[in-house]
Parts: C-alpha cells; sequence; structure tokens
C-alpha cells in the first residue's frame, strides 16, 4: 500500500516543459538584407550555401586597391552572375581592418581604387543594375566591418538608401533611365576572407 502511495505521489509531481535550444545561425558564410523598390515593396532577402552564393575576396596588393570584394549571390551558378546579387567594393583594407566605412564613387574599385578607404555597393537583378552613384551619398549609407586577420573571417553590418539605376555590360542606358531607385536596408554578412595569389609578374 505504501508503494502505491509513492507511486501515485510521484505522477502527481508536474513534469518540467523540454528545454527549448537556443536558436543558432548556420555556421559558414551568409549574408542578408532587405530590399526596398521605389514604389514601397520590400523583400527580406537571406542567403548562405549551398543554394546562395556569399564570398570576400581580398586583392591585397597595393597595385590592386588592397581591394575587399563582397559578393551576396541567390545562386552559386556562374560564381553568382546567374541570379540576383549584391555586390559590396571596399578599397583599401589594410588601413581600416575594422570600423565604419564611408562611400566612394562606384566603379573606382580594384586598380582604381582611391588612397583612402571607402566603399560603394551594387545590386543586380536580370538587366537591370544599381548602385550608390559618382558624387556624395546620403549620410545613411555607411558599412561598417570587424575583420579578425588570426582567423581570417569577416562580418559586416551596410545599409544604403536610393541606389540608382546603372548601366553595366549587358543593359543600356536608355532603359535603365525608366527605373526608380531601390534600397538596400538593415544588412548583415559573414564569410571567410580569402586572400587572392598576387597577379604574376609580366
Amino acid at each position: 500500500m505504501l508503494l502505491g502511495l509513492v507511486v501515485c505521489a510521484a505522477c502527481a509531481v508536474p513534469q518540467a516543459p523540454e528545454a527549448q535550444a537556443p536558436r543558432v545561425e548556420a555556421p559558414g558564410p551568409q549574408g542578408a538584407f532587405t530590399l526596398e523598390h521605389t514604389n514601397g515593396a520590400a523583400s527580406d532577402l537571406s542567403w548562405s550555401a549551398p543554394e546562395g552564393h556569399v564570398f570576400c575576396r581580398w586583392y591585397a596588393e597595393p597595385e590592386r586597391g588592397d581591394y575587399l570584394w563582397i559578393r551576396l549571390a541567390q545562386t552559386p551558378e556562374q560564381d553568382g552572375d546567374a541570379g540576383p546579387r549584391l555586390d559590396i567594393d571596399v578599397c583599401r583594407l589594410s588601413q581600416r581592418p575594422s570600423g565604419r566605412y564611408e562611400p566612394m564613387p562606384a566603379g573606382a574599385h580594384g586598380s582604381h581604387c582611391s588612397p583612402d578607404p571607402g566603399f560603394a555597393i551594387w545590386w543586380h537583378e536580370g538587366d537591370d543594375a544599381f548602385n550608390n552613384g559618382a558624387g556624395p551619398a546620403d549620410p545613411s549609407c555607411a558599412l561598417e566591418i570587424q575583420f579578425d586577420a588570426a582567423s581570417m573571417t569577416l562580418t559586416g553590418e551596410f545599409a544604403c538608401a536610393d541606389l540608382a539605376s546603372a548601366p553595366h555590360a549587358e543593359t543600356t542606358e536608355p532603359k535603365l533611365q525608366a527605373l526608380g531607385p531601390v534600397s538596400v536596408l538593415a544588412g548583415r554578412f559573414r564569410c571567410d576572407v580569402q586572400r587572392m595569389p598576387p597577379r604574376p609578374s609580366s
């Protein structure tokens, strides 16, 4: 009888709910941002391997601009060129391995980098391309990065409003002028920095 009472008493004790595992981001390169069109439509985009394609490639030689190419792409096909993609160009990484970057003229990257650190941002979708332009950008257009040279990892946050239509190799300017600006908001990324081999000497 006593044993029955003990068993019943144990059964009456409410069981604690199972602990919920904390939500952890998947390891590896990844990026996310909000794309807002001029008509107010917004899309939250988030890409990582294997479906997406995120990389950071560093061309460290001064004559190559000490230049970092960051890409967040929807698909790995054709190195990300086969689908929508966002590119961030960073000049003079060694001068400012961590901290805030101000916008520079789009297209002035790689061997065309100025002596001072800066960044530019591009959005490509189909035949359409947009960037922060050649002139002064909105003060809210900024990139903040943290580069850990020991582990060769980079994290960052970015935003840039009113990216204007910009011609590129596959697009004619008259078509682009009919398109309104797009804004890239609340962006963040994490990647392994790939130091690219030096250019072969001629």
